[in-house]
């Protein structure tokens, strides 16, 4: 069977590509070198240098010219030479909206909830002529990239505005500062999600718990399940309601309805 062909998605991560591209600029500076030549300067085979400099490339941090060679770019500079502290990381942010598949991606999900690696590479498969071997890798390098920018807030949206991301933060802070039970909630639905337990189990040990069942209404576990409340622009609030047995991959169901149901909106 032929192999299905894949359309470019970031292999490696901006923080792999930034200490790569570092090792070259130490070795040839702003010298516009061959593949060859990169690998004997790296003491690497040749053959292990296209998948990485091509990364390199999408992000920016490789300027590269056909018969020329490759070169460190002005935008990998401005993070290995920072004027100031903030540069590096907006130098990283740039990057993370180079690639034509993270800029895709970001226009989907900005402000948005981003999904799991698993529901994130069935849309890369299905959408973006990501290949099927390939899409799931191209997903965990996507949201790896995410958190290690802390553009990803605790509720799992995608935000890249750092005034947004403080408006957030503002929020939460009065929100725990008013109803302490909302810290307990955060790490009951973490640990739904992550797969640790299921909501049965959450709800018999939260029994006792005046705390929990004092909350809002909308938002406590009862016989037959949870409503989880999802904090939303202008100070809204959706609710998500699970029932007591939900597991991990139910919400990677929900996700999909949901993605079917923005669609006809």
């Amino acid at each position: 069977m032929k192999r299905q062909r894949s359309a470019a998605y970031p292999y490696y991560s901006i923080s792999y590509c930034l200490e790569f591209c570092s090792k070259i600029y130490k070795n040839l500076g702003t010298y516009r070198a061959t593949r060859q030549e990169i690998a004997k300067v790296l003491e690497v085979h040749v053959g292990t240098l296209s998948q990485k400099l091509g990364t390199c490339g999408q992000y920016g941090f490789i300027d590269v010219k056909p018969k020329e060679g490759y070169m460190t770019s002005d935008l990998f500079l401005k993070w290995y030479r920072p004027v100031n502290e903030s540069q590096g990381m907006d130098v990283k942010l740039e990057a993370f909206k180079n690639p034509p598949l993270y800029s895709s991606l970001i226009e989907s999900f900005e402000n948005n909830i981003l999904p799991p690696v698993l529901a994130l590479s069935n849309i890369l498969f299905q959408k973006h002529n990501i290949s099927e071997a390939a899409c799931e890798k191209a997903a965990s390098t996507f949201i790896e990239n995410a958190n290690e920018l802390n553009i990803i807030t605790g509720e799992g949206m995608l935000i890249l505005s750092s005034s947004e991301i403080f408006a957030e933060d503002e929020i939460e802070d009065e929100y725990d500062k008013s109803n302490e039970i909302e810290t307990d909630k955060v790490e009951v639905y973490e640990s739904v999600i992550k797969g640790k337990t299921d909501l049965k189990t959450i709800v018999e040990n939260q029994k006792d718990n005046k705390r929990f069942q004092n909350a809002n209404a909308g938002a406590i576990p009862n016989s037959s399940g949870v409503v989880i409340p999802i904090l939303l622009k202008e100070r809204r609030t959706a609710h998500l309601g699970l029932p007591n047995d939900a597991k991990s991959e139910d919400l990677d169901t929900i996700i999909n309805w949901i993605r079917l149901m923005k669609e006809s909106f």
